[in-house]
């Protein structure tokens, strides 16, 4: 465990952490820090405790411990990330943010693929940006940077993929072509207290 290591680390993190709309058009009216990849009125809502706090995995102190903890977060900061502007937040995810979800409803699967999409996207831009500014940091001190600059070089022709891909859900969402992605839906028998978002495949929403 090195906890100044970890610090050095966090202070990066926040510096390089992405700030944008992954819906960037004419109609972006500064980038909110409560867009939320799960939605909050909704499924953290209802597996929230009496105070209005859920259990999180704090990534910022994995470092510190060989084991994942879990945090008791207000549902108002959990899973926020500043990945869209006040406007598109608010505009684009009306479809499942004021309704009930309905199996087999493409819109509102096609948001929360685009959803899950742009937090991956947030989240790759930002290691990128951390990655950049240790290697200026290595490189300062005179450390050797062969193997950071490797990871760089191969961030940024995935970045150039993801960015294309950003291209393809935005014209999608834009011209309401909902169907170009497919969602296998697993329907449980029961509700359970976890929510989670993720992107793993551009071509299904898991």
């Amino acid at each position: 465990m090195n906890i100044s290591l970890n610090k050095e680390a966090n202070r990066i993190r926040n510096l390089t952490m992405f700030k944008g709309c992954v819906h960037k058009d004419s109609k972006c009216n500064g980038i909110t820090s409560k867009a939320h990849s799960i939605q909050n009125k909704k499924y953290l809502n209802r597996i929230s405790n009496e105070n209005g706090e859920v259990l999180c995995i704090d990534f910022g102190k994995v470092g510190l411990s060989k084991r994942s903890k879990l945090h008791l977060v207000g549902k108002g900061k959990a899973s926020i990330f500043t990945g869209f502007c006040n406007h598109h937040d608010r505009e684009i995810f009306q479809p499942i943010e004021q309704n009930e979800y309905k199996v087999n409803d493409l819109e509102q699967n096609y948001l929360f693929a685009y959803r899950a999409f742009a937090l991956a996207y947030y989240e790759r831009h930002s290691t990128f940006g951390f990655m950049k500014e240790h290697f200026e940091i290595k490189k300062k001190r005179g450390e050797n940077t062969e193997e950071i600059e490797k990871k760089i070089r191969f961030y940024k022709n995935h970045l150039d993929f993801i960015e294309s891909l950003k291209n393809s859900m935005n014209n999608n969402l834009d011209n309401k072509k909902f169907g170009r992605i497919s969602t296998e839906v697993l329907v449980w028998p029961r509700n359970y207290g976890i929510a989670a978002t993720s992107m793993f495949f551009v071509d299904k929403d898991v």
